[in-house]
């Protein structure tokens, strides 16, 4: 939430549920009649509990009972970021929608899906340069992944997140201006009544951004969802310290990792006084190796928390 998505359907109700609560933007959506919720969903590290949903590959994608169907969002742009969570069952006969939304009129018709093969795939404005892009991504069967379609106007790049590799891709073509308006189909290209492009396999946390995430913010949402909370020792400490080849060694304990580490440099004749400043980097640490310069007067050094 720290990233401001403008909607960000969970998934995670309990089996029997109709409703996909938004958590943001109240654009609450509805579970297909066939679609299967309360299961296993996205294993976050230090957590236990989290559902998804199951889409119904069986269904024809020209309904709406084989996956989640959410309203229209008051947005019109080319600066977007489509994220969720996947995890196939077998790999997709056809192109299948993961976050997609086309209208009535194919005019916006936009989205990440899975192809025929695995492949990690969008379209954008109905574009052919879009759907045709020969995405060099597949997303693995039966692990969880992380998704993301990220748009600018004058290009597409498609990341993926597993726990065995990252990978992403760009596809520089122009980006037309897109209305939310229809709303979308998670799991599903909804009205592609010609064969069947129902995701076949479980989704969960689906973000939707008004603005184009960088790689960095991915890899933090990634890490955020996989990496185990460092718990921090909130309690004062000894700093260690010893000397060697012309360099200050201090150290403090493991579970002080986050602790910020200070200094402060004056005349023998002023001793310690208030003039602290941050050693960087030393919050991600709890061992540093300063350079001894002899003619400072005196350094003192203290480690401080801030939660």
């Amino acid at each position: 939430l720290s990233d401001h998505p403008i909607a960000y359907w969970r998934l995670n109700e309990p089996s029997g549920s109709a409703i996909a609560y938004d958590y943001v933007g109240g654009y609450n959506g509805t579970y297909g009649s066939d679609t299967t919720n309360g299961l296993p969903g996205v294993p976050f590290a230090g957590a236990a509990g989290e559902l998804g949903v199951a889409m119904d590959s069986s269904d024809s994608s020209s309904n709406a009972i084989g996956h989640v169907s959410t309203p229209g969002i008051n947005l019109t742009t080319n600066s977007v970021t489509l994220v969720c969570w996947v995890y196939s069952f077998a790999s997709q006969v056809n192109p299948s929608g993961l976050v997609f939304l086309r209208d009535s009129a194919n005019v916006n018709v936009f989205g990440s899906q899975v192809g025929g093969g695995q492949t990690f795939d969008y379209t954008w404005g109905n574009n052919s340069a879009t759907y045709n892009y020969a995405s060099p991504l597949v997303v693995p069967i039966n692990t969880w992944c992380l998704t993301a379609l990220a748009i600018t106007p004058s290009n597409a790049t498609l990341y993926f997140f597993d726990s065995q590799t990252s990978g992403s891709a760009v596809n520089g073509v122009t980006n037309a201006l897109q209305s939310f308006a229809a709303g979308f189909a998670l799991g599903a290209d909804n009205q592609a009544i010609t064969s069947n492009r129902t995701f076949n396999g479980k989704m969960d946390e689906v973000a939707v951004f008004n603005y184009t995430m960088s790689a960095s913010q991915l890899q933090q949402l990634y890490a955020a969802a996989t990496t185990v909370p460092v718990t921090v020792n909130p309690n004062p400490t000894n700093i260690v310290f010893s000397a060697t080849n012309n360099l200050l060694y201090l150290k403090w304990p493991v579970d002080h990792i986050g602790w910020q580490l200070q200094a402060q440099t004056n005349k023998t004749s002023v001793g310690i006084s208030t003039n602290w400043a941050n050693y960087n980097p030393s919050t991600g640490t709890n061992q540093v190796a300063i350079p001894i310069n002899l003619t400072n007067g005196t350094v003192f050094y203290r480690l401080i928390y801030a939660p």
